[in-house]
């Protein structure tokens, strides 16, 4: 594999975590649950159609690399679980990084908003 095949196939392998991530979050202000979850859902079909993307660009770049029609004849042959697992289960990594980026702002925003008590008024009784 020459640093273009690689390069490309590394491309997608981080297209497939960031897009999901970046289309949930980006300009999402939360501020409507069904809004919300039409973009959770909508990112999640992104990144399962590029990680199937993915799985056939490794397809192909296999098969470029294939020495002999025997090789070619073995990717062939043994090549389609791969294919099949990223269109059957390609949906679970981009679901993780969305629901863990939903629960990770939903959190962080519980936290930020929590009542802290006003310590200030405490000194001006005691004097």
């Amino acid at each position: 594999m020459d640093l273009s095949e690689a390069s490309f196939s590394e491309t997608l392998w981080l297209a497939s975590l960031a897009l999901p991530y970046l289309l949930f979050m980006v300009h999402n202000r939360f501020s409507s649950l069904w809004l919300t979850t039409v973009r959770a859902v909508v990112s999640v079909v992104c990144g399962w159609a590029v990680v199937v993307a993915y799985a056939r660009a490794a397809l192909a770049l296999s098969k470029a690399q294939a020495s002999s029609a025997a090789a070619l004849l073995q990717i062939n042959d043994g090549d389609g679980a791969k294919l099949g697992f990223a269109a059957t289960l390609g949906w679970v990594l981009p679901s993780v990084i969305v629901g863990g980026a939903w629960a990770a702002r939903s959190l962080l925003l519980r936290c930020a908003s929590r009542p802290r008590p006003n310590k200030s008024l405490e000194r001006t009784r005691e004097g």
